[in-house]
């Protein structure tokens, strides 16, 4: 008793500390990782060729971007080169962490906020991801206000009213009113605009667009490499923001984003992240 009176003050500074130390994921295996600095892979388009360049070795990335609802803060990049505009394949890919409660919406939208105009991935505030066009949307029964690193995948052919998603690899599929029918090349990560304030709230890492639909085996290839994987298919990439200290486009077609408030570029990010397995 005397030697925990005299040292328990230490004692639970230390337990403090460790489990501080925990909280920002000092623990976390993953952590131990190496991770690459902003703009250390990008897509190469050079005579009629398109290759990876740089580190591309599914490192984690040093930083993801943290934007807060209450401040209005998005990013958009507003032009237009490569995105399968119309009624066309595409596959959209996003990692997400959200808080385990709040207001949680839209986390990327690319076209215009009309009928069947955009396509949405987004969280109902109900911990329901939402996948499919402005004004119609398919819903899972995933959970994602949970603090943790989600990968979330919206899967569309072009034709017909089915869409697609998944949440880390699990497949949810529905039936929308219409197909869809994207307008202009606007993407916003962490809004829409449609005027209903439909603002993200949480961290946001490595969105990628392409101009095909994927099958399950390249879904998953997509959720394995983790959340600094590279494209897994660079021909048809389109947009690939990693969001990994900066806003660019490193899909080699320079649509480049740009932020709307303050947003936070956050290095203590892997709190919630366990690499994914094969």
């Amino acid at each position: 008793m005397e030697y925990l009176m005299t040292y328990g003050w230490a004692i639970l500074a230390i337990a403090i500390v460790m489990v501080s130390l925990y909280s920002l994921g000092i623990f976390n295996l993953g952590s131990l990782q190496p991770t690459a600095t902003p703009g250390s892979c990008q897509v190469l388009r050079t005579g009629g060729q398109t290759s990876l360049a740089g580190q591309c070795s599914n490192l984690l990335p040093k930083y993801v971007v943290t934007v807060a609802r209450a401040n209005s803060q998005y990013i958009k990049a507003t032009t237009t080169t490569g995105l399968p505009l119309g009624a066309k394949p595409f596959t959209m890919s996003v990692w997400v962490k959200t808080p385990t409660s709040g207001a949680n919406m839209v986390i990327a939208q690319f076209g215009t906020a009309t009928t069947y105009g955009s396509a949405h991935i987004w969280d109902d505030n109900g911990n329901h991801v939402n996948v499919g066009f402005y004004g119609d949307n398919y819903i899972s029964s995933s959970t994602v206000n949970d603090g943790k690193w989600h990968n979330i995948v919206f899967v569309y052919n072009g034709s017909t009213t089915s869409v697609i998603g998944y949440v880390d690899n699990v497949q949810f599929t529905g039936t929308v009113s219409a197909a869809g029918n994207i307008q202009s090349g606007n993407v916003l990560i962490g809004y829409d605009d449609s005027g209903l304030n439909d603002y993200w709230n949480g961290q946001i890492a490595n969105l990628q667009i392409y101009n095909i639909s994927f099958d399950a085996t390249q879904v998953k290839a997509l959720y394995t490499e983790g959340i600094g994987g590279s494209p897994i298919n660079p021909q048809n990439i389109v947009g690939w923001w990693p969001l990994n200290g900066n806003d660019n486009d490193y899909s080699g077609n320079d649509n480049q984003g740009v932020a709307n408030g303050a947003i936070v570029w956050t290095a203590s990010w892997q709190a919630g992240y366990t690499a994914p397995t094969s």
